[in-house]
């Protein structure tokens, strides 16, 4: 039930509007529990994080986090319009020193909360998060699971 009434609502777009501030996604965030908590019978004021973890539900936030890396492992695969190709920009590019990190994305800096919550911040945070737990050299199915197990085993909450 969760997947067909409640999962495309939440899914739709999420990598887009998932990274606002919780003053805006509170109200879904307790749609989505009390959704959970109907559908596994539990009682109106249960914990849900073992629910989620029991029904293997993605709550917003490591759903937004699934969404956003998702995308970059098709940034990754090149399976993006070309666009996309200047969007981020890897550490080798910014300096010449030989580092473990000069292929991971450049963080942009800056002092301000606005552009600390944008897509191009939030994007490299969660790209260079994943780049050392996960191997992004197999297919997209096999990468999905791969994120949703981890996802589901891993508290990721300093990604967002």
């Amino acid at each position: 039930m969760y997947n067909a009434f409640i999962y495309p609502y939440l899914n739709y777009c999420v990598a887009v509007w998932g990274n606002t501030y919780n003053s805006y996604l509170d109200p879904l965030i307790k749609l989505q529990k009390r959704a959970v908590r109907l559908i596994s019978g539990a009682e109106k004021l249960s914990h849900t994080a073992p629910i989620f973890q029991k029904l293997k539900i993605l709550n917003i936030h490591k759903l937004y986090i699934y969404s956003v890396q998702l995308f970059l492992y098709k940034h990754h695969d090149q399976s993006l319009p070309i666009i996309f190709d200047a969007f981020f920009t890897r550490n080798n590019s910014v300096h010449n020193h030989n580092t473990r990190q000069n292929l991971l994305f450049h963080v942009p800096i800056s002092r301000l909360l606005q552009v600390s919550r944008s897509i191009r911040h939030t994007y490299v945070k969660v790209y260079n998060h994943f780049s050392a737990c996960l191997d992004l050299n197999c297919t997209f199915i096999t990468y999905k699971k791969h994120l949703k197990s981890y996802l589901l085993n891993n508290d990721v909450s300093s990604l967002i």
